[in-house]
């Protein structure tokens, strides 16, 4: 399954939640400070969420929301996502 970064927003609003989990050792004052946490995304990148339930692919196009894919792309690449759960209605 493929989910835009507006379909992402939707399945947000429609009360989908994701618990943060964090690893032992992972830096979590990097994560928590999105000061440190600047780096560009590229102007269109795809993640893969591996769950007990399957897989889903998320696409992201930068110029639809540069400062939410800026964010999103950075917890990925730090970790941000590791170990979460995920809870839906």
């Amino acid at each position: 399954m493929r989910l835009t970064a507006t379909a992402l927003m939707m399945i947000a609003l429609l009360g989908l939640a994701i618990t943060p989990g964090l690893v032992i050792g992972q830096d979590i004052a990097k994560l928590t400070n999105p000061a440190q946490l600047t780096e560009k995304a590229p102007e269109k990148f795809q993640v893969k969420f591996e769950t007990t339930k399957g897989e889903f692919i998320i696409d992201v196009t930068r110029v639809w929301s540069p400062n939410g894919a800026d964010r999103f792309y950075n917890l990925v690449k730090n970790g941000g996502y590791d170990n979460c759960r995920f809870f839906g209605l």
